[in-house]
């Protein structure tokens, strides 16, 4: 077991050297201290490495002010908490599904097993007559419901071979947000829009699942269209674009590009902007929170080159 303790202390606490946060991490201590109230990027490297440091610091600097106050921590840790909680549920839900898989199993191979163990011991030949028309009334059995045997026997490599989600997980289809709530072997439970719905899993298993618990990154396009004239300017923002990304790279990754251009009826043209986000513990909030602030730089950086840029519907 790896226990996890992490107390935030009192900045102004002398016997404690002003330490901001203190964490047991495999029963080893590991002290960062600041002057004053708040953590720099600086105390992060120090402790944890510059790549990681830099992670972490942006992992628990919410309001992306340069700096990691005491109530940010608190609120960080609490998330962090949480998706523990989560992990411990998703694993539950892996117990009750292996369970579930054995029942059917069982329901499978037991018959098999006693028609085999008939034929061994020779009782098969005295039974003959009763077998065939038990066998008779499964093969008409097993045609009426084919269908439901194939979508169990999909669900079951859905579920336990593909698993492109488990319990707890946020995940994206047809761009709509769901929370898996629960995953069963014909039926999953989400919770879209605060509500939970249950979900065949043949009506989602054909489907393109982003899965934001196992994404590093989530790739956003923006569709826009403008003039011919403003479309010459497109280098221009090509170069902003790069600079704002760059200036940001904890937020966004650097490389985006803009592509699919498309010649429209009303002489403007179509584009694609595709930039990635960094998605840090599955929180939609600060993903759509950087897609807004991506969003707001075009709007002020369009208009500071001239250009009059609209969304492509």
């Amino acid at each position: 077991n790896t226990n996890l303790n992490t107390n935030i202390d009192n900045a102004d606490d002398k016997e404690k050297g002003g330490n901001l946060a203190k964490s047991s991490v495999f029963g080893s201590k590991i002290s960062i201290k600041s002057d004053g109230n708040t953590l720099k990027i600086a105390d992060f490297k120090r402790h944890f490495g510059k790549h990681d440091g830099i992670r972490i610091f942006a992992l628990f600097d919410i309001d992306e002010n340069n700096e990691v106050s005491k109530d940010e921590f608190k609120k960080r840790y609490k998330s962090l908490l949480k998706e523990k909680e989560l992990l411990d549920e998703a694993l539950t839900a892996n117990d009750s599904s292996i369970k579930k898989l054995n029942i059917l199993c069982s329901i499978i191979l037991y018959p098999i097993m006693f028609i085999f163990m008939m034929f061994c011991l020779d009782i098969y030949s005295k039974v003959k007559g009763f077998f065939s028309m038990i066998s008779a009334i499964v093969l008409s059995i097993s045609f009426a419901f084919s269908s439901v045997a194939s979508s169990v026997f999909q669900s079951i490599i859905f579920v336990f071979f593909v698993r492109p989600f488990d319990v707890g997980d946020v995940i994206e289809i047809d761009n709509k947000i769901f929370i898996v709530a629960d995953l069963g072997i014909l039926y999953s439970t989400f919770i879209i829009d605060s509500t939970y719905e249950t979900i065949p899993n043949d009506k989602i298993r054909d489907k393109p699942i982003k899965n934001l618990r196992k994404s590093e990154y989530v790739t956003v396009n923006f569709q826009y269209q403008c003039s011919e004239k403003d479309f010459e300017k497109i280098n221009q923002l090509e170069e902003k674009i790069s600079i704002f990304l760059q200036e940001n790279n904890i937020k966004y990754n650097e490389k985006f590009r803009i592509f699919d251009f498309c010649q429209l009826n009303n002489s403007e043209i179509k584009f694609d902007i595709q930039i990635i986000i960094t998605c840090p513990y599955q929180e939609i909030i600060t993903l759509e929170d950087r897609k807004d602030k991506f969003s707001l730089f075009l709007f002020y950086t369009t208009k500071e080159l001239g250009m009059s840029l609209r969304r492509h519907k």
